[in-house]
């Protein structure tokens, strides 16, 4: 049995990383999303999937609107 993780707080709960990443041909920019701050203000029960955040994103690098999402697995301890 597995854990699902379609909310923002599970996501965070995971402590799965997210990352904006910018489409605009002329910037590409990509950076770690704080779901601190989403969770403020979206709630811990708001999707976490591409449909549910995307729109909702800006290019911190360019401005641009439009934007991807990428979920990348939770960062392992150095042994």
């Amino acid at each position: 049995m597995g854990i699902t993780i379609n909310t923002l707080g599970a996501l965070h709960d995971a402590n799965e990383r997210l990352f904006g990443c910018c489409r605009e041909p002329s910037c590409y920019h990509s950076a770690q999303i704080d779901l601190g701050p989403l969770i403020a203000r979206y709630g811990r029960d708001h999707g976490c999937m591409h449909r549910h955040l995307a729109h909702k994103l800006r290019c911190t690098a360019c401005g641009g609107t439009n934007c991807g999402i990428q979920l990348l697995p939770a960062r392992t301890p150095h042994m």
